[in-house]
């Protein structure tokens, strides 16, 4: 690996653990932990926005590959309910992983506006992403209609937003107890993901 990928693969790396770990941090801190000088994220990004965009669309790849893959491993014959629960148990873990990417994502307001739709981008706007979800709700649900299916998607997009809120405020203020239930604690997500199954039918 070259000196120049080799800074680049650590300005990212150093990134995606601090978006994970703090709920704020600057352009200075990014640049002392990767052990290079700010010059270098404007080098090689552009601007420390950039350099999170970068970071975070990554990491939005990496779970639509993971999702991708675990509807080609469905077992043949599975029920489709039992598919459908699970791949919305795989979208609430993938945010708890990554609360620090949904507080940015929702929550950081310091950025460019490309940054505030990157969400809305990549889980409603990619053709082949929706086109496959749509597709699972059409076998789970046997109905035909796009847009009563599309409308059944926003609502599973939906569901995740007030649970995730809670989980980003006892990110963000650690120190603040919150008594509202938690998708953390797997018996309450089990009950969330029934109630929302039998709500979009």
């Amino acid at each position: 690996m070259s000196k120049t990928s080799d800074t680049k693969q650590r300005l990212i790396e150093t990134t995606r653990r601090l978006i994970q770990e703090r709920a704020a941090f600057t352009i200075k801190d990014i640049a002392q932990a990767a052990y290079v000088n700010v010059a270098a994220v404007n080098y090689y990004f552009g601007d420390k926005n950039q350099l999170i965009e970068t970071v975070v669309q990554g990491i939005l790849q990496d779970f639509k590959q993971s999702l991708f893959t675990a509807i080609r491993t469905i077992p043949l014959g599975q029920a489709p309910a039992t598919t459908l629960a699970g791949m919305i148990d795989l979208l609430y873990q993938f945010a708890l992983e990554n609360i620090g990417v949904i507080n940015y994502l929702f929550l950081d307001f310091d950025t460019e506006k490309k940054s505030s739709t990157l969400l809305l981008h990549e889980f409603l706007e990619d053709e082949e992403f929706t086109t496959l979800v749509l597709s699972m709700l059409q076998i789970q649900s046997g109905i035909d209609d796009q847009a009563t299916l599309y409308a059944r998607y926003m609502l599973i997009f939906s569901s995740f937003c007030i649970p995730l809120f809670i989980e980003i405020m006892r990110h963000v203020n650690p120190d603040t107890p919150l008594k509202a239930a938690s998708l953390r604690d797997n018996a309450f997500r089990e009950r969330y993901i029934t109630e929302l199954l039998r709500i979009i039918g």
